[in-house]
């Protein structure tokens, strides 16, 4: 079994940063649901998000749908494979939980199975059933990431708690990894099955002293990988940060643009450079998204697919490249959802295993 942690605290070096300019995307994130049965407010910004939502309804607003638009993934999918050579990675997660997606399995297994992508998925594990995981590996989904947190029940109550009855789904989630990594292990009696699991905890006050507890857990589940990272302030959306970082800790310049953290001078973000996330937009349209923190910030929105380009021209705007120069000369937009964000130290550290190396399996 592999441990992964987070390499960061740690500037890439210039030649890094340099190698990261006018490259294809190497992963593609895809939120397939704004619908989560989880209420994981002290790390996620699926609770703020939805609570916005529900103003809206109230006030008689329109709202994006619950569920993105399976014909449009499909499309966009399809132009992704012709378009870039190597393909980038798929990361299929949500602004929620991807598995309550009515169609999501159809998608998964297009994604890997018929066009070929490197597919990871991000689950919190409460629907993955047996059936299930035999046909997504039957796919070629080569990841299945669950966001456990926790290595026991009163901690992952804590963390990863239901909104309106209370209940615990610790003994659930950690019941399906186990039966997942079984069916997936049978299946491979008899055919080459390539897809790894991984459990997943975010380290923050409520559960970094079970760090090891989380490693033996994964060694009982069969997992293949247990990743730890830290918690991150989702571009300024995690409402208990202070946690991690005081505001003593994070120096900003007279406009308010973040310029050191924790002592550690600002560099660029991997993630304008590298990748880019499809969420649900109007029944019609997709938004091409370049920071996976964003949530329903309209900030970091790059335009609408179909409507304002292809997914190539999008990747290759004028606003994506002036995103790109600001991160390299430290110029920045003081209404970007960039300026104040303290993120960058944890996501594009020296040497740093991403999570397209992951799914796409380099080390």
């Amino acid at each position: 079994m592999e441990i992964l942690r987070r390499n960061y605290n740690q500037p890439p070096t210039q030649q890094e940063v340099e190698s990261w300019q006018n490259l294809p995307p190497s992963l593609v994130l895809v939120d397939l649901s704004k619908k989560c049965n989880l209420w994981c407010e002290l790390h996620c910004g699926y609770p703020g998000q939805q609570l916005r939502r529900e103003e809206k309804i109230a006030h008689h607003e329109e709202v994006e749908p619950l569920y993105t638009n399976p014909q449009l993934l499909k499309k966009a999918f399809t132009e992704i494979a012709e378009t870039w050579d190597p393909k980038p990675s798929l990361q299929i997660s949500a602004d929620g939980e991807p598995l309550l997606h009515p169609q999501a399995k159809g998608l998964l297994t297009y994604a890997a199975g018929e066009l070929g992508f490197n597919v990871g998925l991000t689950t919190n594990g409460i629907l993955l059933k047996e059936k299930l995981v035999a046909d997504l590996c039957r796919a070629g989904v080569k990841l299945i990431n669950i966001s456990l947190d926790a290595a026991t029940a009163e901690t992952y109550g804590v963390v990863r708690p239901e909104r309106y009855h209370h209940i615990n789904y610790f003994k659930a989630v950690t019941d399906n990894i186990a039966k997942a990594v079984e069916a997936r292990n049978k299946l491979s009696e008899n055919q080459q099955i390539n897809t790894e699991f991984m459990i997943t905890m975010i380290v923050r006050q409520q559960s970094q002293d079970e760090q090891q507890d989380f490693v033996e857990l994964g060694k009982k589940l069969g997992v293949d990988k247990v990743s730890f990272r830290p918690l991150n302030s989702t571009a300024g959306l995690t409402p208990n940060f202070n946690e991690v970082l005081s505001e003593d800790e994070i120096v900003k310049d007279q406009e308010g643009v973040v310029r050191k953290v924790n002592g550690l001078n600002r560099y660029p973000c991997i993630f304008p450079f590298t990748r880019f996330s499809l969420t649900g937009g109007t029944a019609g349209s997709l938004k091409f998204v370049y920071c996976p923190h964003a949530w329903d910030r309209d900030e970091a929105d790059i335009g609408y697919y179909p409507q304002d380009g292809s997914l190539k021209d999008l990747w290759n705007s004028a606003l994506l490249n002036s995103i790109r120069e600001a991160h390299l000369t430290g110029n920045f937009n003081l209404n970007s959802l960039c300026a104040a964000c303290p993120d960058w130290r944890m996501v594009a550290g020296k040497d740093t295993i991403t999570y397209a190396n992951i799914v796409a399996g380099k080390k």
